[in-house]
């Protein structure tokens, strides 16, 4: 079996394995225990998806913890125990409690859909296993991805039917919320694949999400049982569910941290040869440090790894691992190919069938910066291969620069003069994003693994790679292995341990104290119950010991004080049924709680405006529909006015029974005894979430531009003078840019008021999507807009009003079928400390923009006055 280097996720998985596989012994268990009684159709397809469950939860956790060719394997499966794993959640969801005759052809449809979504993942699952035979490896469509999202959407639409339906069914509505969690886990998953989640939010998220769905899936079901769950394999369930999502967490909050220590044996300046030998292999050595300063034409290479544009094909007769090849290809990610390029694809088997040299292995993105690049030149004798300050493309700000020289007689040396003085490796990260691997291979991957951070070395015909990313793995690894160890201890301690623990101390005492209770419910006799410890179980039985034989006195003198008291309840029965009918009927909220501010009774509008039952709310505060978003201030103000005996009259933000948000307006007042004493608080309150709704949209209305949609001149004010205070200091790292779009008058008067809104939306976008997400952006007036930057110097600056200038003159309007090209010209200035107020930096970069005018239009000037 392949060697396991575990990752966070590689402990995330491995938690929900555990869950998954006890959840699923113990259901068998409980079903096997009770033979007399006939499995239920969602009974079977419960056990089938926790089976299905747990080999997908072992799947994934091979998939991240194996190193890329072993984890291929496992990926190409993963999809199918998906698809399968859906499959049974269907039926399951079509089947409980029992199934419904009248959704037959649904519930048929459903099954035949979900199958064939199987059928077609395990079609492609073959085929991509028979093209792997050929060492070729291809990727899954993409579109195949939102697939699990509608069906896992299905199911909970199932639940939400059967809710409306039938209202009584509790489990049916607890169901439809629990599966709205990994259709939440999944848009997750796709809103970071446009980042916009952060990574350390996706993990734990994604980690405790899927053991809390998991874990309530099942014990949602179990207690919808008529047959009963008991207390102790609840409270286990919930415990280990709780632990193993606190190592998940700690997992991944704990290693970026000691990831960030990680050093790889990369030595930069200096030069290694690599000379062929008498084996069909190649001596390492380092040789004098040599650099070719002519690096000969630039190769426009793209980062399209399996594109032609991602590589550059070279006639040139060069002999490796003792064959001769005519043909050369120069990769943008570090490699070169001899014979035939290849895909990157394919590099996930065995690093592919083709043979490699891997001068610096990592996914490199050369049209990043226009200062850098990938060389080529070609001599007589020789061919050099120059990456020149190419960026990577998951960290830009790392730039690279290496040389490749491949001699006619079969030498090669290979240089490194600029590598990034901090090589950052991220445990989430694929293989290719970092320095990954060094050195040569005939074909598959049947190269020695060495370090050529130690020199000399030599190697025959097998070839030889310094694997980066295995090293980073193992470092990793080493760190979790401890961790993986306690969960598993602790996963057997809570299986085992804890119930033989919790059926002594608790559960016999309770059953004790339970059968007391019953025979009490039953003949409404005291009899005393045995107390087995001292603890709090002990205690109970004390008191109920006590309370029952109080309540054999009470009984005796109750039925004589209940007679003289019912004349007196039936008139005031009387009244308080005009009074409730009134209340009832009120549509305004209405709220009556103890001077402790417990609740003890609700209207109906109030189930309706907030979602919660009087049952729910019986006893409780009215802080459950606390949202957080009203000011402590508001709070304190309220009770010092009720507690004063006084009405209170504000608006509240509260959070209703679905998480929604609303505001009220409250009247609360205080009701008392004859004595004075505050006995009661009564609270009227009023939905006025439509009418703060529409003050708020005003709001964004007065500031917001209405055709490009970005802040308008009094909104820019309003944010800009915050950045600008905030700047006051040194090193003053403040920039303004002003654009006008040039000849814009022409473009209205030529094409029309419509085309130049159209220029206007175009160009908007074009400065936004060039910007950085702090920077603040608003239109200035007419075809005028403004920009201000923090944490901006000299260079910055001018490199977006650059990139600016560029995107606007690359991306021409189409408006009528009618191509509209415009220029824009980009005055800048950066705050210093001569500088008075944001209106003088504006005023600079304003100053700057017309003497960009002036220049011709179609340029940038930044103010003499920045330093």
């Amino acid at each position: 079996m392949p060697t396991l280097y575990l990752t966070p996720a590689s402990i995330s998985y491995l938690n929900q394995f555990l869950l998954s596989l006890s959840i699923t012994v113990y259901l068998i268990w409980r079903f096997a225990v009770r033979p007399n009684t006939r499995a239920s159709t969602a009974d079977r397809f419960l056990v089938l998806f926790f089976i299905t469950t747990t080999l997908f939860s072992l799947a994934l956790f091979l998939e991240v913890s194996f190193l890329p060719t072993a984890r291929l394997i496992v990926v190409y499966l993963l999809n199918s125990l998906l698809a399968l794993l859906l499959v049974f959640l269907i039926q399951f969801a079509y089947s409980f409690p029992e199934p419904v005759p009248q959704q037959k052809i649904e519930r048929w449809l459903a099954l035949l859909v979900s199958l064939a979504y199987l059928g077609w993942e395990l079609k492609i699952a073959i085929e991509r296993f028979l093209l792997l035979s050929q060492a070729e490896v291809i990727f899954r469509p993409p579109n195949l991805d939102y697939w699990p999202v509608a069906l896992f959407g299905w199911v909970v639409f199932v639940f939400a039917r059967g809710t409306v339906k039938h209202w009584h069914n509790v489990a049916a509505r607890r169901f439809a919320l629990i599966f709205l969690m990994p259709v939440i886990l999944m848009l997750l998953t796709i809103g970071r694949s446009y980042d916009y989640i952060s990574t350390p939010f996706y993990h734990i998220s994604v980690s405790v999400g899927i053991l809390l769905c998991i874990f309530l899936f099942a014990l949602n079901y179990l207690v919808s049982q008529p047959e009963s769950t008991s207390l102790l394999a609840k409270f286990s369930g919930t415990v280990l569910t709780a632990t193993l999502s606190l190592f998940g967490v700690i997992a991944w909050l704990v290693t970026p941290a000691y990831a960030a220590q990680y050093r790889p044996a990369l030595i930069d300046n200096r030069t290694i040869r690599f000379t062929p030998n008498d084996r069909g292999g190649y001596d390492v050595e380092e040789i004098p440090f040599h650099f070719e300063m002519e690096k000969g034409r630039l190769l426009r290479l793209k980062d399209k790894p399996n594109s032609p544009e991602g590589y550059a094909q070279v006639e040139f007769l060069f002999p490796f691992f003792g064959q001769t090849y005519e043909r050369l290809f120069i990769h943008h990610d570090g490699r070169i190919a001899f014979g035939q390029p290849g895909t990157s694809w394919s590099l996930e088997y065995r690093l592919s069938n083709i043979p490699l040299f891997f001068a610096l292995f990592l996914d490199l993105y050369p049209e990043a910066n226009p200062q850098s690049g990938i060389y080529m030149l070609q001599e007589t004798q020789r061919l050099i291969v120059t990456y020149d300050q190419v960026s990577a493309f998951h960290q830009p700000e790392q730039k690279y620069t290496f040389q490749v020289i491949l001699y006619l007689d079969g030498y090669i040396d290979l240089t490194y003069n600029g590598l990034p003085w901090q090589i950052q490796y991220s445990t989430n990260d694929r293989p290719d994003a970092s320095p990954w691997l060094i050195g040569a291979k005939p074909g598959l991957d049947s190269a020695a693994r060495v370090s050529f951070a130690r020199l000399p070395l030599s190697f025959g015909p097998e070839g030889a790679l310094d694997d980066q990313y295995l090293a980073f793995r193992q470092f990793i690894h080493a760190f979790l292995a401890p961790l993986a160890i306690a969960i598993l201890v602790s996963n057997l301690l809570f299986l085992i341990g804890l119930p033989v623990l919790l059926l002594r101390v608790i559960a016999r005492p309770l059953q004790t104290l339970l059968y007391g209770v019953e025979q009490f419910d039953r003949n409404q006799k005291h009899e005393r119950i045995p107390v087995e410890y001292s603890d709090e179980i002990g205690y109970l039985t004390t008191a109920f010991n006590n309370m029952t034989s109080a309540l054999d006195d009470l009984i005796r003198n109750l039925e004589t004080h209940v007679s003289q008291r019912t004349a007196d309840l039936q008139n005031a029965n009387a009244q308080l049924r005009k009074l409730s009918v009134a209340v009832e009927q009120s549509p305004s909220s209405i709220v009556i709680t103890n001077p402790q501010a417990e609740i003890e009774y609700v209207n109906a509008a109030f189930t309706l405006a907030t979602g919660y039952t009087f049952e729910e709310v019986k006893g409780q505060n009215p802080r459950i529909l606390k949202s957080g978003q009203t000011s402590p201030e508001t709070f304190q103000e309220m009770w010092t006015t009720l507690l004063a005996g006084k009405t209170w009259r504000g608006e509240l933000i509260n959070r209703r029974k679905n998480g929604e948000i609303y505001w009220e307006f409250t009247v609360i007042a205080p009701i008392h005894a004859p004595d004075g004493q505050i006995i009661h608080y009564v609270a009227v309150k009023e939905d006025i979430t439509a009418r703060k709704i529409a003050e708020a949209r005003l709001k964004e209305l007065s500031i917001t531009d209405p055709l490009t949609g970005l802040l308008n001149r009094r909104g820019f004010f309003a944010q800009a003078e915050l950045l600008y205070e905030r700047s006051l200091h040194p090193p003053y790292e403040l920039a303004a840019l002003m654009m006008d779009i040039d000849h814009f008058k022409t473009v209205n008067d030529r094409f029309g008021h419509q085309a130049g809104d159209a220029v206007l939306r175009a160009v908007a976008a074009c400065i936004r999507n060039n910007l950085r997400p702090t920077d603040l952006v608003a239109r200035y007036g007419g075809e005028e807009f403004v920009a201000l930057l923090p944490r901006a110097h000299l260079g910055t600056l001018q490199e977006i009003a650059h990139r600016i200038n560029q995107a606007v003159k690359q991306h021409p309007v189409t408006c009528n079928g009618i191509e509209i090209c415009v220029t824009i010209s980009i005055g800048g200035a950066k705050l210093n400390a001569e500088s008075r107020s944001l209106d003088e930096l504006l005023l600079q970069a304003d100053q700057a923009m017309y003497q960009a005018k002036a220049a011709g239009r179609d340029c940038t000037v930044i103010s003499r006055n920045t330093q």
